[in-house]
């Protein structure tokens, strides 16, 4: 049975892909005309060529998402779905310097290579994969975590560390360690099961995608669209529905992937929708904290002509001065070419000076953008599936801004 991630699920603007191709063992691998350049200038958007790609060994067919964690000393943690990454043999989990070196001496135990997330508890221990783990610093296995039990046929696709250490987990499940619990859980710090938490989400989503904690210790919660709650909703820390959030009938069809809560109370969906409570939304919408649409952000509908039904936006990350980084498998925003990746000025208008070019969209199918995250010293971090190399698929890279 295999349990994996499906979508990118952002750790509320705070967390949240894999790896990328030691290129720089052989820059003649690289076709770094694939961005355009302009000599001595860094271009928005262009490769970072100081951070090395490297590429992945991986048992799947068809790509695989990636997410990252970003350590308190600089280090970047990427999971995905590989046995190999660069020269380290690592099984879905593996770590990197903060200039992209890869860690030769981190051994994740426990692990599988099937493992598509990763995250932080406040001591640096590690949660990664499906079944869930609990890795130490130097990656052995904590036995002291407790790994639960599941529904037969269950599927993970959510990973949010709670600010208190425990641990919310969403996807598509019945049950988990032998109690009901229907597409969310919220588990203890070691592992066991919270009962405290005991939200009923029957009917509300067929399946939860992603999750976001805001600063006030609420919980957006979206998915496919259900019964009750419009494809998002908002509970309080005890798991209660939050009745002051009103998304209308929030999306039209398909299902929000990725959910961003910003410092100021504002919230970023995207998913496969195309209009949300009426509004025409084209993949991205903005609401207000109270779930309304904000329709001063007009972002252009995104668009895949290629891949057309696995179109979805699934990573988010905001910068400075409000500038929206948006990831997923799509090839166009609006009418201009972007490959999975693209960045929106605060007003939803398309940031034309930010262009990766084909980084992350080469024109193979399983190519896709599944996390993101700044870095803190003027670049993006990128995961997701690419096989930019030509070799071998690299699964994160970082990028000028």
């Amino acid at each position: 049975m295999r349990f994996r991630l499906s979508s990118f699920f952002l750790l509320c603007g705070t967390l949240a892909a894999s790896l990328i191709l030691a290129a720089c063992t052989n820059p003649a691998t690289t076709d770094v005309s694939k961005t355009a350049a302009v000599p001595g200038v860094l271009n928005p958007g262009s490769l970072d060529s100081s951070f090395p790609l490297h590429g992945i060994s991986t048992r799947v067919v068809g790509g695989a998402q990636a997410h990252m964690a970003l350590c308190p000393d600089g280090k970047i943690l990427v999971a995905s779905d590989f046995t190999k990454l660069g020269p380290a043999y690592v099984t879905g989990v593996a770590r990197l310097s903060s200039v992209g070196a890869v860690d030769t001496g981190f051994h994740p135990q426990g692990t599988s290579e099937y493992d598509e997330a990763v995250a932080l508890q406040s001591d640096g221990k590690i949660l990664a994969g499906w079944p869930l783990v609990r890795l130490k610093t130097d990656g052995t296995q904590d036995t002291a975590f407790h790994t639960g039990t599941y529904s037969q046929y269950a599927s993970f696709h959510a990973l949010l560390v709670l600010p208190d250490d425990k641990i919310l987990v969403g996807g598509n499940f019945q049950s988990y360690d032998g109690a009901s619990r229907y597409n969310l859980v919220r588990l203890n710090s070691d592992g066991t099961l919270d009962t405290s938490f005991t939200v009923d989400m029957y009917g509300q989503f067929s399946i939860i995608y992603a999750r976001a904690s805001q600063a006030d210790g609420k919980i957006l919660v979206a998915g496919t669209k259900g019964t009750g709650h419009a494809g998002i909703c908002r509970l309080d820390s005890s798991g209660n529905f939050d009745a002051s959030f009103v998304p209308g009938t929030g999306i039209d069809s398909g299902a929000i992937q990725a959910v961003f809560a910003a410092a100021d109370g504002a919230i970023f969906a995207g998913g496969t929708f195309t209009s949300f409570s009426g509004v025409a939304s084209g993949g991205i919408v903005k609401l207000s904290s109270a779930g309304s649409v904000d329709k001063s952000f007009a972002c252009p509908a995104v668009s895949e002509s290629i891949k057309n039904a696995l179109l979805a936006v699934s990573a988010f990350a905001l910068g400075d001065g409000g500038k929206l980084y948006v990831g997923g498998c799509f090839d166009k925003v609006g009418s201009a070419p972007r490959a999975n990746l693209a960045r929106l000025n605060s007003d939803g208008s398309l940031d034309a000076a930010f262009d990766p070019g084909t980084i992350f969209g080469t024109g193979n199918l399983a190519d896709c953008v599944s996390d993101l995250r700044l870095s803190g010293d003027g670049h993006l971090l990128v995961a997701g599936y690419s096989w930019y190399i030509n070799s071998l698929p690299i699964v994160i890279a970082r990028l000028n801004l």
